[in-house]
């Protein structure tokens, strides 16, 4: 293996679950052998988790946040509106262009924070793919002086979360830039076939200095291996933080207490339509209570549900007996973890989601069975290894029945074992270890 540093980019750290593959992806490059930068709004906490889990890696890894980064570099500048505060950039836009610049920046703005912190939210509120996301065009230079502040070789950059990168010109101009490294990142939701033949693949895809593209889900890798003959293509595992907690979180010891005997049925996660919220409210009354009892753990967002957005509010404000809500987030992964390890059955049902959902490896850690739909990688998977019933979207009456069918059945235990197996660190490793040869041969 050829060692090399590399610039890793994390372009929404400090928001929870979402940073435990900013982890992941850092711990397996430094024990692959390689000098790790990362480049983010904040450390993802990686520092530590190394420090528990890989300390020999800790001296391979160093951290440079995106505000001391850009401050260093507008102290640098020449430019008259580097230090003015956005109160006084805002007038001057506002003098130079009127009202119609102030909206623009404020479209741009607000649709980049929706899209980079919560990218499904943006798609149900209308934000294009197209449109402005997360520009490339800072990273050239962040880069640069993180290389010049860590005194390491050129290597290669990573991106984690290409979903939420820009295909603007300023954009791909940054990336066709002379000084820019060779690089490679991950897709997580990747265009459908549908929609890659219509669009193409994403125009930064393309650029002169683009290596490689990740893929959790092997359909989407193949498309966009016949798409970009320019890039080498991998398909990598779906690895999970699966940290244990000490003891179990407030959230988790407040979900078993309230269910006692019961069999816990478990949404986690971003609570929108497509999580398939709405099929399991129709099967709450349709349990017994008696039996039955559903946990969900998850920020709400309202405004995404539209016309159910009245219903949504009224059934969290005022739940059953047999239903608990947390509406949050959950900061610690570990935390994260003792909530899943809480349930005996995941839901996990989502409505027209043809990628991979880490919710599967989690569960599969603590022996816990899944309802997921019946189309799709999700189901193909459920079926592959029989950890769990694929039911179809939108029948709460099959749900229900498949419920009942999960609590009941024994499931064995190296059903389980499998599934992670294949999607552990070392696994990880393998696949990332031959996909950066690729991309520094090329």
């Amino acid at each position: 293996m050829i060692a090399s540093t590399i610039y890793l980019v994390n372009p929404i750290s400090g928001h929870g679950h979402l940073d435990a593959y900013a982890r992941l992806y850092a711990r397996a490059l430094t024990e692959l052998g390689h000098q790790v930068v990362l480049i983010a709004p904040s450390d993802s906490g990686i520092i530590a988790y190394l420090e528990r889990n890989a300390p020999a890696a800790v001296k391979s890894f160093c951290f440079f946040s995106f505000d001391a980064l850009d401050d260093e570099l507008r102290s640098r500048s020449n430019n008259p509106r580097a230090d003015l505060s956005t109160f006084a950039r805002a007038r001057l836009v506002l003098a130079e262009e009127g009202l119609s610049g102030i909206h623009d920046r404020l479209r741009v703005y607000s649709s980049r924070v929706v899209m980079r912190l919560f990218p499904t939210i943006g798609t149900f509120l209308g934000l294009d793919r197209s449109n402005p996301r997360i520009s490339f065009a800072p990273f050239p230079a962040r880069i640069r002086l993180a290389r010049e502040w860590s005194n390491l070789s050129e290597g290669l950059i990573f991106f984690l979360y290409l979903d939420m990168m820009a295909e603007d010109q300023q954009s791909l101009d940054a990336l066709n830039g002379g000084d820019v490294l060779p690089w490679g990142g991950i897709l997580f939701h990747p265009r459908s076939g549908e929609c890659l033949g219509l669009k193409g693949p994403e125009q930064y895809l393309l650029t002169s200095k683009a290596r490689g593209a990740l893929f959790l889900v092997p359909e989407a890798a193949e498309d966009y291996r016949l798409a970009c003959d320019n890039l080498s293509v991998a398909v990598v595992p779906d690895v999970a933080d699966l940290e244990p907690a000490d003891e179990p979180s407030a959230v988790a010891q407040s979900i078993r207490a309230k269910a006692g005997a019961r069999t816990v049925v478990l949404q986690i996660g971003t609570l929108t339509p497509h999580k398939g919220i709405l099929d399991l409210l129709e099967v709450i009354p349709r349990a017994d209570p008696q039996r039955f009892f559903f946990a969900f753990v998850g920020k709400v967002y309202h405004e995404t549900f539209g016309d159910d957005a009245g219903r949504i509010r009224d059934f969290f404000s005022n739940p059953p007996e047999n239903v608990l809500m947390y509406n949050g987030f959950i900061d610690d992964e570990r935390d994260y973890n003792s909530v899943v390890a809480s349930a005996d059955i995941a839901f996990a049902v989502y409505r027209n989601f043809p990628s991979s959902s880490n919710i599967l490896t989690k569960a599969a850690e603590f022996n816990i069975p899944l309802l997921v739909s019946d189309r799709y990688m999700m189901g193909r998977l459920i079926r592959e290894y029989d950890i769990g019933i694929a039911v179809p979207e939108g029948n709460p009456d099959l749900i229900l029945t498949a419920l009942i069918t999960a609590a009941e059945r024994e499931w064995p235990a190296e059903n389980f074992q499998a599934y992670v197996g294949e999607r552990s660190i070392e696994r990880l490793k393998m696949v990332l270890g031959e996909a950066i040869r690729t991309w520094h041969a090329q």
